[in-house]
Protein backbone atom coordinates (compact mmCIF):
# COMPACT_ATOMS: atom_id res chain seq x y z
CA UNK A 1 0.00 0.00 0.00
CA UNK A 2 2.72 2.15 0.88
CA UNK A 3 4.09 2.25 -2.74
CA UNK A 4 0.50 2.53 -4.20
CA UNK A 5 0.38 5.91 -2.00
CA UNK A 6 3.74 6.72 -3.16
CA UNK A 7 3.05 6.53 -7.09
CA UNK A 8 -0.38 8.22 -6.63
CA UNK A 9 1.20 11.08 -4.96
CA UNK A 10 3.74 10.97 -7.88
CA UNK A 11 1.45 10.97 -10.71
CA UNK A 12 -0.76 13.78 -9.11
CA UNK A 13 2.66 15.50 -7.76
CA UNK A 14 1.59 16.15 -4.67
CA UNK A 15 2.85 15.00 -0.76
CA UNK A 16 1.91 12.71 1.06
CA UNK A 17 0.18 14.89 3.70
CA UNK A 18 -1.51 16.05 1.34
CA UNK A 19 -3.41 13.10 0.05
CA UNK A 20 -4.10 12.29 3.75
CA UNK A 21 -5.87 15.20 4.24
CA UNK A 22 -7.90 14.93 0.75
CA UNK A 23 -8.94 11.80 1.63
CA UNK A 24 -9.92 12.44 5.58
CA UNK A 25 -10.98 16.06 5.91
CA UNK A 26 -11.58 17.50 2.24
CA UNK A 27 -15.57 19.22 2.28
CA UNK A 28 -17.95 20.42 0.21
CA UNK A 29 -20.23 23.03 -0.37
CA UNK A 30 -23.21 22.48 -2.30
CA UNK A 31 -26.02 24.33 -3.56
CA UNK A 32 -28.52 25.28 -6.07
CA UNK A 33 -28.58 27.33 -9.26
CA UNK A 34 -31.15 28.44 -11.36
CA UNK A 35 -31.40 26.85 -14.90
CA UNK A 36 -32.45 28.68 -17.90
CA UNK A 37 -35.01 25.96 -18.47
CA UNK A 38 -36.37 26.20 -15.59
CA UNK A 39 -35.87 24.22 -12.67
CA UNK A 40 -32.44 24.64 -10.41
CA UNK A 41 -29.22 23.16 -11.00
CA UNK A 42 -27.27 21.25 -8.01
CA UNK A 43 -23.65 22.35 -7.83
CA UNK A 44 -21.03 20.54 -5.18
CA UNK A 45 -18.14 22.79 -4.65
CA UNK A 46 -14.98 21.49 -3.49
CA UNK A 47 -13.11 23.21 -1.10
CA UNK A 48 -9.88 24.83 -2.49
CA UNK A 49 -7.64 22.01 -1.22
CA UNK A 50 -9.27 19.48 -2.69
CA UNK A 51 -10.03 21.13 -5.62
CA UNK A 52 -6.78 22.04 -6.41
CA UNK A 53 -5.66 18.07 -5.94
CA UNK A 54 -8.72 17.42 -8.75
CA UNK A 55 -6.66 19.93 -11.06
CA UNK A 56 -4.10 17.93 -10.90
CA UNK A 57 -6.02 14.26 -11.39
CA UNK A 58 -7.71 16.60 -14.40
CA UNK A 59 -4.11 17.40 -15.64
CA UNK A 60 -3.31 13.19 -15.48
CA UNK A 61 -6.18 11.94 -17.12
CA UNK A 62 -6.26 14.73 -19.74
CA UNK A 63 -2.34 14.00 -20.92
CA UNK A 64 -3.56 10.32 -20.93
CA UNK A 65 -7.23 10.40 -23.08
CA UNK A 66 -7.45 11.23 -26.52
CA UNK A 67 -10.68 12.89 -26.85
CA UNK A 68 -12.98 11.88 -29.84
CA UNK A 69 -14.32 14.21 -32.73
CA UNK A 70 -17.80 14.41 -31.53
CA UNK A 71 -17.22 15.68 -28.43
CA UNK A 72 -16.92 19.15 -27.61
CA UNK A 73 -18.23 19.59 -24.29
CA UNK A 74 -15.60 20.03 -21.88
CA UNK A 75 -12.65 20.01 -24.60
CA UNK A 76 -9.89 22.57 -25.09
CA UNK A 77 -10.26 24.76 -27.84
CA UNK A 78 -14.16 23.50 -28.94
CA UNK A 79 -16.97 25.37 -28.49
CA UNK A 80 -20.87 25.05 -28.38
CA UNK A 81 -20.56 27.59 -31.37
CA UNK A 82 -17.96 24.23 -32.81
CA UNK A 83 -20.77 21.99 -31.82
CA UNK A 84 -23.47 23.50 -34.11
CA UNK A 85 -21.59 24.46 -36.74
CA UNK A 86 -21.47 20.41 -37.52
CA UNK A 87 -25.63 20.68 -37.57
CA UNK A 88 -25.69 24.28 -39.60
CA UNK A 89 -28.38 23.74 -42.43
CA UNK A 90 -29.20 20.12 -41.62
CA UNK A 91 -33.00 19.91 -42.66
CA UNK A 92 -33.61 17.51 -39.71
CA UNK A 93 -32.09 17.98 -36.40
CA UNK A 94 -32.84 15.44 -33.48
CA UNK A 95 -31.88 17.28 -29.86
CA UNK A 96 -31.88 14.77 -27.02
CA UNK A 97 -31.11 15.29 -23.28
CA UNK A 98 -29.78 13.05 -20.94
CA UNK A 99 -31.09 13.63 -17.22
CA UNK A 100 -29.21 13.75 -14.59
CA UNK A 101 -25.82 13.22 -16.35
CA UNK A 102 -23.67 14.11 -13.97
CA UNK A 103 -25.51 11.95 -10.81
CA UNK A 104 -25.96 8.81 -13.35
CA UNK A 105 -21.76 8.55 -13.19
CA UNK A 106 -21.40 6.96 -10.03
CA UNK A 107 -18.09 5.78 -8.12
CA UNK A 108 -18.19 2.07 -9.81
CA UNK A 109 -18.18 3.88 -13.37
CA UNK A 110 -15.56 6.06 -12.31
CA UNK A 111 -13.34 3.52 -10.70
CA UNK A 112 -13.73 0.61 -13.71
CA UNK A 113 -12.25 3.67 -16.13
CA UNK A 114 -9.04 4.05 -14.00
CA UNK A 115 -8.74 0.03 -13.70
CA UNK A 116 -9.48 -0.04 -18.16
CA UNK A 117 -7.38 1.75 -20.81
CA UNK A 118 -5.71 3.85 -21.42
CA UNK A 119 -4.91 4.43 -17.40
CA UNK A 120 -4.87 0.27 -16.76
CA UNK A 121 -4.14 1.03 -12.77
CA UNK A 122 -4.42 -1.51 -9.85
CA UNK A 123 -7.93 -1.27 -7.61
CA UNK A 124 -6.10 0.64 -4.52
CA UNK A 125 -4.52 2.94 -6.94
CA UNK A 126 -8.24 3.04 -8.91
CA UNK A 127 -10.30 3.51 -5.80
CA UNK A 128 -8.28 6.14 -4.23
CA UNK A 129 -8.25 8.21 -7.48
CA UNK A 130 -12.17 7.62 -7.64
CA UNK A 131 -12.26 8.93 -4.13
CA UNK A 132 -10.58 12.07 -5.20
CA UNK A 133 -13.35 12.82 -7.90
CA UNK A 134 -15.95 11.29 -6.70
CA UNK A 135 -18.63 12.65 -3.98
CA UNK A 136 -21.62 10.79 -2.43
CA UNK A 137 -21.20 7.92 -4.62
CA UNK A 138 -21.65 10.00 -7.94
CA UNK A 139 -20.11 12.13 -9.86
CA UNK A 140 -20.11 16.02 -8.58
CA UNK A 141 -20.82 18.58 -10.83
CA UNK A 142 -19.00 21.44 -9.58
CA UNK A 143 -15.39 19.11 -9.53
CA UNK A 144 -12.89 20.72 -12.10
CA UNK A 145 -12.38 16.71 -12.85
CA UNK A 146 -15.85 16.16 -13.42
CA UNK A 147 -16.08 17.37 -16.96
CA UNK A 148 -12.92 15.10 -18.35
CA UNK A 149 -14.46 11.75 -16.57
CA UNK A 150 -17.28 12.33 -17.98
CA UNK A 151 -16.35 12.16 -21.47
CA UNK A 152 -13.91 9.48 -20.60
CA UNK A 153 -17.29 7.40 -19.18
CA UNK A 154 -18.93 8.06 -22.37
CA UNK A 155 -16.44 6.84 -24.49
CA UNK A 156 -18.48 3.37 -25.72
CA UNK A 157 -21.68 5.56 -25.75
CA UNK A 158 -20.13 7.51 -28.61
CA UNK A 159 -18.31 5.29 -29.97
CA UNK A 160 -21.79 3.17 -30.85
CA UNK A 161 -23.53 6.43 -31.74
CA UNK A 162 -20.86 7.73 -34.18
CA UNK A 163 -21.02 3.62 -35.64
CA UNK A 164 -24.87 4.22 -36.18
CA UNK A 165 -24.30 7.95 -37.65
CA UNK A 166 -22.20 5.80 -40.17
CA UNK A 167 -25.26 2.83 -40.97
CA UNK A 168 -27.87 5.52 -41.31
CA UNK A 169 -25.76 8.49 -42.52
CA UNK A 170 -26.47 11.36 -40.27
CA UNK A 171 -23.95 13.67 -38.24
CA UNK A 172 -23.56 13.20 -34.15
CA UNK A 173 -21.88 14.72 -31.60
CA UNK A 174 -22.52 15.40 -27.82
CA UNK A 175 -21.91 18.46 -25.59
CA UNK A 176 -22.28 17.44 -22.24
CA UNK A 177 -25.71 15.69 -21.67
CA UNK A 178 -26.82 17.07 -24.93
CA UNK A 179 -26.95 14.57 -28.21
CA UNK A 180 -27.61 15.91 -31.23
CA UNK A 181 -27.99 14.18 -34.81
CA UNK A 182 -28.37 16.04 -38.14
CA UNK A 183 -29.34 15.00 -41.45
CA UNK A 184 -30.84 16.06 -44.61
CA UNK A 185 -33.50 13.44 -44.66
CA UNK A 186 -35.81 12.08 -42.42
CA UNK A 187 -34.77 9.52 -39.67
CA UNK A 188 -35.92 6.27 -39.77
CA UNK A 189 -38.18 4.72 -37.21
CA UNK A 190 -34.98 2.85 -36.00
CA UNK A 191 -33.77 6.19 -34.50
CA UNK A 192 -36.92 8.85 -33.83
CA UNK A 193 -40.46 9.27 -35.43
CA UNK A 194 -42.86 12.24 -35.11
CA UNK A 195 -46.31 11.74 -34.40
CA UNK A 196 -49.43 14.12 -36.23
CA UNK A 197 -49.24 15.90 -32.72
CA UNK A 198 -45.87 16.43 -33.09
CA UNK A 199 -45.22 13.80 -29.92
CA UNK A 200 -41.73 12.69 -30.38
CA UNK A 201 -40.76 9.12 -30.39
CA UNK A 202 -36.52 7.46 -29.91
CA UNK A 203 -36.53 4.97 -32.07
CA UNK A 204 -35.66 1.77 -30.44
CA UNK A 205 -32.25 1.09 -31.87
CA UNK A 206 -31.45 4.59 -30.96
CA UNK A 207 -32.79 4.69 -27.19
CA UNK A 208 -31.09 0.61 -26.24
CA UNK A 209 -27.88 2.23 -27.02
CA UNK A 210 -28.26 5.05 -24.40
CA UNK A 211 -30.14 2.85 -21.63
CA UNK A 212 -27.59 -0.13 -22.12
CA UNK A 213 -24.67 2.30 -21.12
CA UNK A 214 -26.22 3.95 -18.03
CA UNK A 215 -28.17 7.11 -19.19
CA UNK A 216 -31.78 8.03 -19.56
CA UNK A 217 -33.43 10.08 -21.63
CA UNK A 218 -35.20 13.35 -20.72
CA UNK A 219 -38.28 13.00 -22.28
CA UNK A 220 -39.71 16.57 -21.93
CA UNK A 221 -36.54 18.25 -23.74
CA UNK A 222 -36.34 15.93 -26.53
CA UNK A 223 -37.53 17.59 -29.95
CA UNK A 224 -37.01 16.66 -33.62
CA UNK A 225 -37.73 19.48 -35.71
CA UNK A 226 -37.33 19.78 -39.63
CA UNK A 227 -38.54 21.73 -42.99
CA UNK A 228 -38.86 25.46 -42.34
CA UNK A 229 -39.21 25.12 -38.31
CA UNK A 230 -36.76 26.80 -36.15
CA UNK A 231 -33.79 24.52 -35.46
CA UNK A 232 -31.46 24.67 -32.49
CA UNK A 233 -28.04 23.10 -31.28
CA UNK A 234 -27.44 23.71 -27.55
CA UNK A 235 -29.18 26.89 -27.76
CA UNK A 236 -28.55 28.50 -30.82
CA UNK A 237 -30.08 28.77 -33.91
CA UNK A 238 -28.67 26.78 -37.16
CA UNK A 239 -31.36 27.48 -39.78
CA UNK A 240 -29.18 29.94 -42.18
CA UNK A 241 -25.93 30.18 -40.05
CA UNK A 242 -24.88 29.96 -36.29
CA UNK A 243 -26.98 32.76 -34.39
CA UNK A 244 -27.76 33.91 -30.72
CA UNK A 245 -31.37 33.57 -30.05
CA UNK A 246 -33.18 36.74 -30.59
CA UNK A 247 -34.50 36.84 -26.61
CA UNK A 248 -31.28 36.75 -25.72
CA UNK A 249 -30.08 39.73 -27.31
CA UNK A 250 -33.14 41.58 -25.92
CA UNK A 251 -32.64 40.22 -22.64
CA UNK A 252 -29.20 42.02 -22.48
CA UNK A 253 -30.36 45.20 -23.55
CA UNK A 254 -32.97 45.25 -21.14
CA UNK A 255 -30.21 44.45 -18.51
CA UNK A 256 -28.12 47.23 -19.88
CA UNK A 257 -30.72 50.24 -20.16
CA UNK A 258 -31.89 49.47 -16.87
CA UNK A 259 -27.85 49.54 -15.52
CA UNK A 260 -28.16 52.94 -17.34
CA UNK A 261 -31.07 54.34 -15.93
CA UNK A 262 -30.78 53.20 -12.42
CA UNK A 263 -27.04 52.12 -11.89
CA UNK A 264 -25.28 48.61 -10.92
CA UNK A 265 -25.90 48.72 -7.70
CA UNK A 266 -29.87 49.00 -7.42
CA UNK A 267 -30.19 46.54 -10.55
CA UNK A 268 -27.55 43.77 -8.80
CA UNK A 269 -30.07 44.42 -6.18
CA UNK A 270 -32.64 43.35 -7.62
CA UNK A 271 -31.26 40.91 -10.74
CA UNK A 272 -30.11 38.62 -7.03
CA UNK A 273 -33.11 39.05 -5.24
CA UNK A 274 -31.69 40.91 -2.43
CA UNK A 275 -33.84 43.29 0.23
CA UNK A 276 -32.73 46.83 -0.78
CA UNK A 277 -30.04 47.70 2.12
CA UNK A 278 -28.91 51.37 1.55
CA UNK A 279 -26.47 51.04 4.97
CA UNK A 280 -25.15 48.02 2.98
CA UNK A 281 -21.58 48.13 3.81
CA UNK A 282 -18.87 49.65 0.76
CA UNK A 283 -17.37 45.56 0.21
CA UNK A 284 -21.22 43.78 0.29
CA UNK A 285 -21.79 46.62 -2.79
CA UNK A 286 -18.67 46.36 -4.34
CA UNK A 287 -19.19 42.49 -4.36
CA UNK A 288 -22.52 42.99 -5.67
CA UNK A 289 -21.03 45.05 -8.83
CA UNK A 290 -18.66 42.95 -9.57
CA UNK A 291 -21.69 39.63 -9.47
CA UNK A 292 -23.74 41.91 -12.42
CA UNK A 293 -20.47 43.01 -14.28
CA UNK A 294 -19.50 39.37 -14.38
CA UNK A 295 -23.35 38.93 -15.78
CA UNK A 296 -23.00 41.40 -17.73
CA UNK A 297 -19.46 40.65 -19.42
CA UNK A 298 -20.31 36.68 -19.98
CA UNK A 299 -23.01 37.58 -22.01
CA UNK A 300 -21.33 40.12 -24.48
CA UNK A 301 -18.39 37.54 -24.42
CA UNK A 302 -20.69 34.90 -25.83
CA UNK A 303 -22.23 37.24 -28.09
CA UNK A 304 -18.53 38.13 -29.30
CA UNK A 305 -18.22 34.27 -29.43
CA UNK A 306 -20.85 33.54 -31.35
CA UNK A 307 -21.25 36.24 -33.92
CA UNK A 308 -17.44 37.65 -33.99
CA UNK A 309 -15.96 40.99 -32.46
CA UNK A 310 -16.91 43.12 -35.53
CA UNK A 311 -20.58 42.63 -34.71
CA UNK A 312 -22.69 45.66 -34.68
CA UNK A 313 -24.95 44.46 -32.40
CA UNK A 314 -21.81 43.57 -29.85
CA UNK A 315 -20.20 46.73 -30.55
CA UNK A 316 -23.28 48.81 -29.64
CA UNK A 317 -24.12 46.57 -26.54
CA UNK A 318 -20.37 46.90 -25.62
CA UNK A 319 -20.31 50.80 -26.00
CA UNK A 320 -22.91 50.93 -23.91
CA UNK A 321 -21.52 49.27 -21.02
CA UNK A 322 -18.21 50.97 -21.37
CA UNK A 323 -20.04 54.01 -21.26
CA UNK A 324 -21.80 52.68 -17.95
CA UNK A 325 -18.45 51.89 -16.36
CA UNK A 326 -17.23 55.59 -16.58
CA UNK A 327 -20.33 56.87 -15.79
CA UNK A 328 -20.33 54.94 -12.53
CA UNK A 329 -16.06 56.07 -12.25
CA UNK A 330 -14.83 52.44 -12.83
CA UNK A 331 -13.78 52.20 -16.44
CA UNK A 332 -10.98 50.29 -17.55
CA UNK A 333 -9.22 50.96 -20.58
CA UNK A 334 -8.54 47.16 -19.97
CA UNK A 335 -12.01 45.77 -20.02
CA UNK A 336 -12.62 45.31 -23.83
CA UNK A 337 -8.88 42.52 -23.23
CA UNK A 338 -10.83 41.43 -19.97
CA UNK A 339 -14.29 40.46 -21.27
CA UNK A 340 -11.96 38.56 -24.04
CA UNK A 341 -9.71 37.06 -21.70
CA UNK A 342 -12.50 35.99 -18.98
CA UNK A 343 -13.13 32.92 -21.41
CA UNK A 344 -16.60 31.01 -22.13
CA UNK A 345 -20.09 32.74 -20.58
CA UNK A 346 -21.55 31.05 -17.18
CA UNK A 347 -24.89 29.98 -17.58
CA UNK A 348 -25.61 30.36 -13.47
CA UNK A 349 -27.20 33.55 -13.72
CA UNK A 350 -28.11 33.34 -17.72
CA UNK A 351 -31.68 32.94 -16.70
CA UNK A 352 -34.59 35.59 -17.97
CA UNK A 353 -34.25 39.08 -16.84
CA UNK A 354 -38.05 39.95 -16.67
Amino acid sequence: MRNYKNFICYILDIKENTLDNVLTKSKYHTFKVPKRSGGYRKISAPDDRLKWVQEKLNNYITKKYEFLECQYGFVKGKSIVDNAKVHNKAKYILNIDLKDFFPSIHFGRVRGIFMSEPFNLPNYVATTLSKIACYHNELPQGSPCSPTISNIVCYSLDKQLLNLSEKYDFNYTRYADDITLSSNRPFPKEIVTRTQDNYVIIGNRLRSIIEKQGFTINEKKTNYSWNNERKEVTGLIVNEKVNIKKVYLKQLRALLNRCEKDGLYSIALYYFKKEKDYNCSSNKRDNLILEIRKVIEGRLNFIAMVRGNEDLVYQKYLKQYLDILHQENIYSVNIKKKIFDDGFYDDVYDEEYY
